[in-house]
């Protein structure tokens, strides 16, 4: 499916303030990260990776590199 039809009918679904689509995962993840944050609340909030075998596992080394605790 094309990404343009799968944002549409994400959109439909979950409506456009909680759908985006990004050409680069790095960018996506920290646009996710960002739109998850939510200050001066208790809610937890989580984001869910999709896609292929690679696809996740581009997405965990990305994560791990942006999180990783710098000696």
């Amino acid at each position: 499916m094309p990404v343009k039809d799968l944002e549409s009918l994400a959109t439909k679904i979950f409506g456009a303030d909680r759908v985006f689509s990004n050409e680069n995962l790095e960018s996506a993840l920290k646009r996710a990260i960002d739109d998850a944050k939510r200050p001066l609340s208790d809610d937890s909030v989580g984001i869910v990776v999709t896609g292929s075998v690679v696809t996740v596992g581009e997405a965990r080394s990305i994560l791990r590199r942006l999180f990783s605790k710098e000696d």
